[in-house]
């Protein structure tokens, strides 16, 4: 795991002060992340930061009735037409910025949870920026489960297989998804149906506070090595 912050005590007890974190979500579609965030906030919480949420695809001018591939298309003709396949961090951050400015200053700690990363070019740009105050969460559900979710949703049998083959990287479209190439890029990584999800958040916020006694599981290295193939 990369060297993160190394938040101290709030001075003279105040809670309202401390660095800001920055968490990003990398997950392919069809992942059910709510519980990971409801999760993550809440863990948040016991070391007294408040959570903002930024969802980078929420950030694009929204085509009427578009969904599925039309969203993926959005954000590779955003990137395309930035020449920038890291465009989408840069938008998430600009938004940050706007935050940042509608809140009084010190009012109280924040941590923004951006979600989801799609491309390894965001990923460098939030960490290019934020240095150690970023962090990434790479977010594992199985091809089948999110196959059920997509078409849960209303997504046909050949859009749904047209989906997890784009967000897997298209050759022909630079400017396109490349979700095997970034889910490795995570400085940790938790399966989104898995039953001990808050314990594994919390584990990650101790991580993430310089709790130095933890030592990576067997799990854990087994779903690094293993995450690709699981993409796939």
């Amino acid at each position: 795991m990369r060297q993160f912050i190394e938040p101290e005590p709030p001075p003279n007890g105040d809670v309202h002060t401390g660095p800001e974190l920055f968490i990003g979500i990398i997950a392919a579609v069809g992942t059910d992340i709510d519980p990971l965030l409801g999760c993550l906030r809440q863990s948040l919480e016991r070391v007294r930061y408040r959570s903002h949420s930024v969802e980078l695809m929420s950030l694009l001018p929204r085509q009427a009735g578009a969904k599925g591939m039309g969203w993926f298309e959005e954000g590779r003709q955003f990137r395309a037409q930035a020449g920038n396949k890291g465009a989408l961090a840069w938008l998430a951050m600009r938004a940050i910025e706007e935050e940042r400015r509608r809140r009084p200053s010190g009012e109280y700690r924040v941590a923004y949870i951006v979600s989801t990363l799609k491309t390894p070019e965001e990923v460098s740009a939030f960490r290019e920026v934020y240095g150690r105050s970023f962090v990434a969460i790479g977010v594992y559900a199985s091809k089948e489960e999110r196959r059920h979710r997509l078409r849960a949703v209303g997504q046909s049998e050949e859009e749904v297989e047209a989906l997890l083959r784009a967000e897997e990287g298209e050759p022909e479209k630079p400017y396109g998804q490349n979700l095997e190439a970034t889910f490795p890029q995570a400085d940790f990584f938790v399966e989104a149906q898995e039953g001990d999800l808050q314990r594994q958040v919390q584990r990650f916020v101790e991580l993430l506070f310089g709790n130095l006694f933890h030592a990576p599981t067997r799990d854990e290295y087994g779903m690094f090595h293993a995450v690709s193939a699981g993409l796939r």
